[in-house]
């Protein structure tokens, strides 16, 4: 019968894990994600809790939520150097089982969306072309279809693997660009109507 033990962890330690998991994992990353990554490395869920709020409150995190007020965690830049900094002050095991449990949950999380991307190629008169086809849905709900022309298929694998990698993000992005909501800067030769 095998016993789980509690992590022999000083709260410095679970806070650098935590925060080293988060950077690793690209992007926001679901709260609920690192919490249950940290416990699957038998963390207690308190100090687990505490860390995460020291990491909010001292600015090497920062947490946003969702429509549906799911919140996310997203490591500042300064979060993201003390971690490479500090990451030896936690063994290489609590961090690789970490950063492999919270890809595990993103990756169910992916599934669950109905994440797709492929690479098609299509050949027609001694021409071949590549395509990048990406789609998103939730709970069966098409939210996004795209198809993008590649110049060869190396372009085409890479544009399917960065979607796959955090395809929530390039959906706010094209619906930010399509919507007019976009932060970016906008061409100042045009003239506007007023």
């Amino acid at each position: 019968m095998e016993v789980n033990m509690e992590a022999n962890l000083s709260l410095h330690q679970i806070k650098v894990l935590a925060l080293y998991t988060v950077a690793e994992i690209q992007g926001p990353v679901p709260r609920h994600v690192i919490e249950t990554a940290l416990a699957l490395c038998n963390v207690n869920i308190f100090q687990i809790q505490e860390a995460l709020y020291n990491l909010l409150e001292n600015g090497n995190l920062t947490q946003q939520e969702d429509e549906d007020n799911v919140p996310y965690l997203i490591a500042t830049n300064q979060g993201k150097c003390v971690a490479e900094e500090l990451r030896k002050d936690i063994g290489l095991s609590y961090r690789e089982k970490a950063v492999a449990y919270a890809t595990i949950e993103i990756n169910k999380l992916r599934q669950a969306i109905g994440v797709e991307a492929s690479v098609e190629e299509r050949t027609k008169l001694g021409q071949t072309d590549y395509f990048c086809h990406v789609s998103l849905s939730d709970a069966g709900l098409p939210l996004m279809n795209l198809s993008l022309f590649a110049p060869n298929r190396i372009h085409a694998e890479m544009m399917a693997e960065r979607f796959r990698k955090d395809p929530l993000t390039v959906y706010q992005k094209v619906l930010q660009i399509l919507t007019g909501t976009d932060d970016s800067p906008k061409d100042e030769n045009k003239t506007t109507e007023e």
